[in-house]
């Protein structure tokens, strides 16, 4: 399998993951596993079971191996070793496992093209697991770990979803009892969910790895989320004090979708490239407004890094 996080979500004009631009440096590459440790495991960890990391149930934590045969292989690279150790998620962890899922039906041109479906794929999940995206810890990163092209072709499309906090080891589950938010609450994560899901696909422009067909398919599949999510805001029930933000949110994605309609409608990767970035700064433009929205509906309101969820 592969991490998604190096290929997908890259959103460099936003200040964002930029993996692909780790890719091309070298740093990582198929048929090898990334593999970054910020430091030795407490005993705890030391004296936890090993299991293979595509055979943990979710909400399963876990941290990595130090041991350097610890499932290196040549099919996958992923942010963890295949082999790691379960722990308690009260222990401190670098990891929880979130879904087991598949590809979607089809074929695929890129590993590019298989990282974005599965980035795009796992939502649902992360979703389901923790619906306030907006809540993960800093430094936590939600990702998808799936199979290289030539994994593909031999039938694997297997898929796991799984929060890595290597930066910002955890003690406690991302899970979260979705009967503890209110209607309100559930209904503005409800109408967000189409666009964070297509922004979670997102791609990084300067790249050179990513085509202009890549960008054009990119714009199609994050106009439609914004369509579902402006008409759904559109609707959305907020305190008082709050209309004019959401207002302010709505107008800042109702430019969003007219330049990503442009941007899926252009031909070739010059003509893409100035709605997609007017697109992109539109969206941008609105997390603020969605963080005051936020606040008045007692959700979690710290923009996160690395991403234009709202």
């Amino acid at each position: 399998m592969t991490d998604a996080s190096v290929f997908g979500s890259g959103r460099a004009g936003r200040g964002g993951w930029g993996c692909l631009a780790v890719l091309a440096a070298g740093a990582v590459g198929i048929g090898g596993l990334l593999y970054v440790n910020g430091g030795q495991p407490k005993a705890a960890s030391e004296r936890a079971p090993r299991a293979q990391l595509s055979t943990l149930t979710p909400g399963r934590c876990f941290d990595p191996l130090q041991d350097p045969d610890a499932g290196r292989g040549d099919t996958e690279f992923s942010p963890f070793p295949s082999q790691v150790r379960v722990v308690r998620c009260t222990d401190r962890h670098t990891g929880e496992m979130v879904a087991h899922i598949s590809l979607p039906d089809g074929t695929f041109g890129s590993d590019l093209a298989i990282s974005e479906a599965a980035n795009v794929a796992c939502q649902p999940s992360f979703a389901a697991f923790a619906p306030d995206r907006w809540a993960a810890p800093k430094g936590v990163r939600a990702v998808a770990i799936f199979p290289t092209m030539q994994s593909v072709a031999h039938g694997d499309r297997s898929v796991g979803c799984l929060y890595d906090a290597r930066s910002a080891p955890a003690t406690a589950s991302l899970h979260t009892d979705p009967s503890g938010f209110t209607p309100e609450q559930r209904a503005y994560l409800a109408a967000v969910e189409p666009f964070d899901d297509a922004d979670a696909g997102s791609l990084d422009p300067g790249s050179g790895l990513v085509s202009g067909d890549d960008l054009v398919g990119w714009s199609r599949r994050m106009a439609d989320g914004e369509q579902r999510t402006v008409a759904a805001l559109e609707q959305a029930s907020v305190p008082e004090a709050a209309r004019p933000e959401l207002a302010a949110l709505l107008d800042r994605h109702r430019a969003a979708l007219t330049a990503w309609q442009s941007a899926a409608a252009a031909t070739g990767t010059d003509a893409v490239k100035g709605p997609l970035a007017a697109a992109l700064a539109a969206d941008l433009a609105g997390q603020p407004h969605a963080a005051a929205v936020r606040r008045a509906l007692g959700l979690a309101t710290a923009v996160p890094a690395d991403s234009g969820a709202i």
